[in-house]
């Protein structure tokens, strides 16, 4: 059910004041939250703006790459120079966090690049044509004349300057500071004031001014677009109280809260996704090299090493995060790991981690090995009915093959080799060189590689 915004405003409160009583990040999660703040903040505001970047190129980009292959150069380019803007912004102070004419300006020259020598030359200042888009019921949006766009936003930045200076001496009829954000990035994106690149700016300084005020920055994910531009279109042409935009931004705010206080209690700041699109680029990058059958067989092992040394504790924390909702219905929570060296039984206690070095360790003697993990829940809060509920996995490496299962039922396998076990792809060099994976389940075979098993 939607919350109404003073219960949102509510929340924001709560979630704010354990932060601050949690004192400043360490350094090291400090670190990890801006990364993972600006990649997402680059990442999506660029992307809803037809950028033709990936996530994983974006990263790239982050890392001082700027050459993308077969993409245009001044996506790469927005790109560079909106990944600046963002690192300086959460670099600084929240008393350097001010909002000006030529600071909007300035930013603006630093995240829009043009091909046309003659937009280029607007880049920076005021837009000297009118501007307009279509909405998503396919009527025409004008924005504020541009003979009237300096006026609008000196009106707009006094307002907003007005607001903040009430809010730092404590006024009685001083708003609540994320509303003050919230109706800048309204007023701005109905201004329009530059050629291109509105929406960005509008959020790089509507997120300033959160900043400024304590709260972390706001990301509007691509799959949100839609949403977030129909609330727009709703309030500045239709009518509809402002509270709808305001509510959808609030819910992004209290979403950027929950993500800063898991730094603070050390949990995975990662995506869903994340993982799977590692594990994408390991597979990408053994597929660039130019290596004969027998060797990418040879390696393929190595390459799935690699990846569980890479990710294995955001595995981990993953899989927690997912059992510990069923924690809730139970008095006791109890997980186990252990190591299997062929028919030897390692028994390990209560850990943070899968004890993966030991397990590649113990791999490289020979023969088969495999970790597991289980979560034993017990004490059923709601009745007698149910005693226990146990959760297994487990991740078995051998000679030929390396397989998975949960609930100690097989679903899978991929093979390692080309020959020397049952997979009925053994033959197939095709098959093999790709490395595929059969599911058996209900629904039938399935074949997919295993980067999807990665992702599982």
């Amino acid at each position: 059910m939607a919350q109404d915004l003073p219960t949102l405003l509510l929340k924001i409160d709560a979630l704010q004041k354990r932060i601050i009583d949690a004192g400043p990040l360490s350094p090291e999660a400090k670190r990890k939250l801006d990364y993972r703040f600006r990649l997402d903040w680059n990442y999506h505001s660029n992307v809803m703006e037809g950028s033709s970047l990936t996530q994983q190129e974006t990263r790239s980009i982050m890392l001082g790459n700027i050459t993308v292959s077969g993409k245009p150069i001044k996506d790469v380019l927005e790109m560079q120079g909106h990944n600046e803007v963002v690192t300086k912004l959460l670099g600084m102070a929240t008393g350097e966090l001010n909002l000006s004419e030529a600071r909007i300006k300035e930013v603006h020259k630093a995240i829009v690049r043009e091909d046309d020598p003659t937009k280029q030359n607007q880049v920076g200042k005021w837009k000297t044509e009118e501007n307009f888009l279509t909405n998503y019921k396919g009527e025409r949006i004008d924005f504020t004349p541009p003979a009237e766009v300096a006026e609008a936003m000196h009106q707009l930045l006094d307002r907003t300057k007005a607001d903040i200076e009430k809010i730092e001496r404590k006024a009685k009829d001083a708003p609540h500071p994320a509303l003050v954000a919230f109706a800048f990035h309204r007023d701005y994106v109905t201004i329009h004031p530059f050629h291109d690149g509105n929406g960005r700016t509008a959020r790089i300084f509507s997120n300033l001014l959160l900043m400024r005020f304590g709260y972390p920055p706001v990301i509007i994910r691509v799959d949100e677009k839609e949403t977030y531009n129909r609330y727009l279109a709703e309030v500045q042409v239709y009518g509809a109280p402002v509270d709808l935009f305001d509510n959808f931004i609030a819910e992004r705010l209290i979403r950027a809260q929950e993500l800063v206080i898991d730094a603070i209690e050390g949990r995975d700041l990662e995506d869903a996704d994340d993982l799977a699109k590692r594990a994408e680029l390991l597979f990408m990058e053994a597929e660039s090299k130019r290596l004969t059958a027998a060797e990418k067989e040879q390696q393929t092992e190595g390459m799935v090493k690699r990846w569980m040394e890479m990710n294995h504790a955001d595995l981990n924390q993953r899989i927690k995060k997912t059992f510990d909702v069923f924690g809730k219905f139970f008095t006791n929570t109890d997980y186990r790991y252990r190591v299997h060296v062929d028919k030897s039984r390692a028994g390990m206690p209560k850990m943070d981690l899968f004890p993966l070095e030991k397990l590649m360790d113990l791999r490289e003697q020979g023969g088969r090995s495999q970790i597991g993990m289980s979560i034993t829940f017990s004490g059923f809060k709601l009745g007698t009915g149910i005693k226990e509920m146990k959760v297994v996995m487990a991740l078995r490496f051998m000679p030929e093959e390396v397989e998975l299962y949960w609930y100690a039922k097989r679903i899978g396998h991929f093979c390692l080799q080309r020959q020397g076990h049952g997979c009925s792809h053994a033959r197939d060099e095709e098959g093999c060189r790709r490395c595929f994976f059969k599911s058996e389940d209900p629904f039938g075979e399935r074949i997919v590689s295993p980067k999807q098993l990665l992702a599982v």
